[in-house]
């Protein structure tokens, strides 16, 4: 007999009281995608910077205006990639 496998998935499921948190993600989306920049403990998106990772999050969740700026760059971002010989 085989034993099934088992597979380890880690998720921050309590983010400071939010659970599940889509700003997080748009955040490590955006330094994946290299729309937002680090420098040391610094992270800029444009002309914005904030230092630390929990305050740039903080500044994204406070500020849709912010967070809809960023989500529309890295799907610009994701939407030329994929679209890269396509006629």
């Amino acid at each position: 007999k085989m034993e099934p496998n088992l597979y380890l998935v880690w998720a921050p499921l309590n983010y400071y009281g939010w659970g599940f948190w889509p700003v997080a993600d748009i955040f490590n989306l955006g330094m994946a995608w290299q729309v937002i920049t680090q420098a040391g403990g610094w992270y800029s998106y444009g002309e914005e910077r904030y230092q630390g990772e929990h305050r740039m999050k903080e500044a994204l969740a406070h500020n849709p205006v912010f967070l809809e700026a960023i989500k529309h760059d890295v799907l610009a971002k994701y939407n030329a990639t994929i679209n890269v010989g396509v006629q």
